[in-house]
């Protein structure tokens, strides 16, 4: 892990909108909250038609911030979703705003100790900037079922917060990890229209248990 790691980025956030705003930094001419109204009913209809989501379906969302897919998908299909993030006050909001009984939020300490079984993970804009990468992975393994599987939407390159607000590429090849780790299904580049103009830049992926 870098030595300069500081992910204060994502747990000094006092409000929802600052919550916003680290969650979906403002991408090309996109806006924080013009990201949120394009991207996120986009991601949750092509995660249901992909993954043919139900209401019996069980979904862990990695990293899963204010629960902006969590909702979502509750609110399209009902499917249950278990929320994961490392930041109190990102838990502390997603509560409110997915406001849900199918939706459960906790740390990763306590998803250790009562790990969930689950049909489809999710991680969406997570795992460019987990530092250490290795113990994630593995939480992720540990929680899917045998055969499930894991939607990726990643940047190609790293982007771990580090002191002074800097974000660092540490060289991970976090694709590479991927591929060791999981079996690839498919890949592709989301929709200019919808993610902005970020050709080379971000891809998403499937991948097996």
């Amino acid at each position: 892990m870098i030595e300069t790691y500081d992910p204060k980025v994502f747990t000094e956030v006092p409000t929802m909108d600052r919550a916003r705003w680290a969650i979906l930094t403002p991408q090309g001419p996109l806006s924080t909250d013009q990201r949120w109204a394009i991207e996120t009913p986009w991601l949750a209809e092509f995660l249901i038609r992909k993954f043919n989501l139900t209401s019996k379906s069980r979904v862990l969302d990695f990293g899963c911030g204010v629960g902006r897919v969590a909702k979502a998908l509750i609110d399209a299909c009902g499917c249950q979703v278990i929320g994961v993030d490392f930041s109190p006050k990102m838990r502390e909001f997603a509560v409110p705003y997915v406001a849900s009984d199918r939706f459960t939020v906790m740390a990763p300490e306590d998803f250790d100790r009562h790990p969930e079984q689950v049909d489809v993970a999710l991680a969406i804009w997570v795992l460019q900037h987990c530092a250490p990468l290795a113990p994630e992975l593995h939480r992720l393994k540990v929680a899917m079922r045998p055969n499930s599987r894991l939607f990726v939407l990643n940047l190609f390159r790293r982007s771990v917060p580090s002191v002074g607000g800097i974000w660092i590429d540490d060289g991970i090849d976090v694709e590479g990890e991927l591929r060791r780790n999981f079996g690839a299904v498919s890949s592709g580049v989301p929709p200019r229209a919808i993610f902005g103009d970020g050709d080379g830049m971000f891809y998403w992926a499937v991948y097996r248990r």
